[in-house]
């Protein structure tokens, strides 16, 4: 811990009013104000869309859910020096929209637009109809205009749906020239709503992201958005679907480990066993463990599923294993000792790199 002294700035903002769906509401923003907030009661699955435009300053818009939460921030979404963000509300309660300027020195009148419409992110959805091909690939450009509802901090993404109409294995590719990749895979139709199957970013080739599951017969979404906030460019999506059960070069998992950041879960109920997946860009050491206080059994798989190495007490009660790899995909399988036991555990994977 780290002891010293420290300063706290509190500033205050008027408020200016409240937003009404489908009406336009007027603003004016003094030089050097830190901003203005407008409030509206939003409810949980709700679509909105808010627009700031103004001809005499840089818009800045940020969106503060009722706990408290940054929700949503946006610079130059809309054309221009306008701002535009879109959100699907997690919780019923008043919201807050901040106008800001994006060099703290904003002087002028301003306009916002309030839409809670059920089409707000029509033009951010696409549905993907496979029509019986395996491979549907699509070019499109993530412009500003379509903020994620699902990150904060300013990203922008698009979203796909598709059905599968029978189980497979599908490989989702999202690679780019001018962006950091990120893709986000949900059940559900667009935009998504259900928890994150499984999300990634540099599962590709360099900063490409790519997601490779094995998913029963449903509906799905995928959301292409990016790493860092603000990222524009084009962008190629490519879905690629296996047939029928054919599990060919794809375990059954459940999340992707990203290298140095511990994953927490759970052996839930006797005999069961987890699953993780781990996307090797480079021959190197890989080192995957568990830490915790369950007596846990590790396997290291390769891609076709064969158990390349295991240990059961590397570290305590908790395994380790380390072996040298190949750039490939590879999965760790976690089981408790006792078949009969339960228990929480954590577990990481490292690399080193030759």
């Amino acid at each position: 811990f780290e002891s010293g002294s420290y300063e706290i700035e509190v500033r205050t903002m008027d408020l200016a009013g409240v937003l009404t769906p489908g009406a336009s509401s007027r603003g004016f923003l003094d030089s050097g104000s830190p901003g203005e907030v407008w409030t509206f009661e939003g409810r949980a699955g709700q679509q909105i869309g808010v627009e700031v435009r103004s001809g005499s300053f840089d818009t800045v818009a940020r969106l503060w859910s009722p706990t408290g939460e940054d929700y949503e921030y946006d610079d130059d979404g809309g054309s221009d020096t306008n701002s535009r963000l879109t959100a699907v509300l997690s919780e019923s309660g008043r919201y807050i929209v901040m106008v800001s300027s994006f060099a703290g020195g904003g002087d002028g009148a301003y306009t916002v637009e309030f839409d809670d419409s059920a089409d707000v992110l029509a033009g951010c959805i696409s549905q993907v109809s496979l029509a019986g091909r395996r491979t549907y690939e699509r070019n499109d450009t993530l412009d500003g205009t379509c903020s994620t509802v699902h990150y904060p901090d300013g990203e922008h993404a698009l979203y796909y749906g598709f059905t599968l109409e029978q189980a497979a294995r599908v490989v989702i590719e999202m690679t780019s020239d001018d962006v950091d990749s990120w893709l986000a895979l949900r059940s559900g139709a667009p935009p998504g709503d259900d928890p994150v199957l499984e999300d990634d970013d540099d599962g590709g080739p360099g900063v490409d992201a790519r997601i490779d599951r094995f998913l029963p017969a449903g509906r799905y979404t995928i959301e292409a958005t990016t790493l860092s906030a603000g990222e524009t460019g084009d962008f190629t999506l490519t879905l690629t679907v296996g047939d029928g059960d054919d599990r060919t070069g794809a375990v059954d998992y459940e999340q992707t480990l990203v290298f140095d950041s511990a994953y927490s879960a759970a052996i839930d109920s006797p005999g069961d066993e987890d699953v993780y997946r781990v996307v090797v860009a480079y021959p190197g050491v890989l080192t995957v463990y568990t830490a915790g206080t369950t007596d846990t059994v590790g396997e290291l798989l390769d891609a076709s599923g064969t158990v390349i190495a295991s240990n059961d007490d590397g570290d305590d009660l908790n395994f380790k294993l380390s072996t040298r790899v190949d750039a490939d995909t590879y999965y760790v399988r976690v089981r408790h000792y006792d078949d009969d036991e339960t228990g929480r555990y954590q577990v990481a994977a490292e690399i080193e790199f030759d």
